[in-house]
């Protein structure tokens, strides 16, 4: 009995470690731990535009803004002409921790000189976007050329390491300000990705759950049952 409740467990665990997703955006898989930014929590500049080609030129609402921002949809993206604008992010579930190799990246659609800030709310630091990665991936934007043609344009991912910032594994961030706006450059958001989140415990089924505790339920009951003779 106590070989087939461990055996159980065993196959219950490595069943709902199978049943976890990879995250993979623009063609880029970034492994089953990582987790999207699922939350905007405020931003600063009067018109966010998007990628619907029936935007508002006024602006989008922040509701659309937040659904822009926290999917995995290379086709949904944000940015804003207006110098200093940012968006207010955070992860709900776990924080961004410093661990091996990158622990942040963040996905745009524009080129490989764009670039801006990400500032990191808990710490007040503030860290360039990095050199940036085309994905080979494109999209086709909102906006038309010269000759009325759509624009075509590729996506790329800047990574972060925490690093930089010496910061110990045991610290977390969970918020972050993504600065999109600026003179010089106008970096259009599709997406900030966690690659170093906490540990967390994988859930069993609770009706797999229950089983498991039957079993266990009936091997104490063959071991008294065993004891009183």
């Amino acid at each position: 009995m106590k070989r087939l409740v461990i055996s159980l467990t065993i196959a219950l665990i490595s069943l709902s470690a199978s049943n976890a997703r990879a995250i993979t955006i623009a063609g880029i898989d970034l492994g089953n731990n990582a987790i999207i930014a699922d939350t905007a929590t405020g931003s600063a500049g009067s018109s966010f535009l998007n990628w619907d080609p029936a935007y508002d030129a006024t602006g989008i609402s922040a509701t659309q803004l937040s659904n822009d921002m926290t999917d995995a949809n290379a086709g949904t993206y944000v940015f804003s002409y207006d110098a200093g604008a940012y968006i207010d992010m955070s992860f709900s579930s776990t924080g961004v921790y410093n661990g091996a190799g990158y622990d942040l990246a963040l996905f745009f659609v524009g080129s490989g000189s764009q670039t801006g800030n990400l500032n990191l709310l808990d710490i007040g630091s503030s860290l360039s976007f990095t050199t940036p990665v085309f994905t080979g991936t494109q999209i086709t934007e909102i906006f038309n050329d010269s000759l009325g043609n759509p624009v075509i344009s590729p996506i790329y991912v800047s990574y972060f390491d925490l690093d930089v910032l010496g910061l110990d594994n045991q610290t977390a961030l969970n918020n972050f300000r993504l600065e999109i706006g600026g003179a010089s450059a106008v970096p259009a958001l599709l997406a900030a990705i966690n690659t170093s989140p906490g540990a967390s415990p994988v859930p069993l089924p609770a009706p797999l759950f229950l089983f498991l505790s039957g079993l266990t339920g009936l091997g104490l009951l063959r071991r008294r049952k065993k004891q009183a003779l």
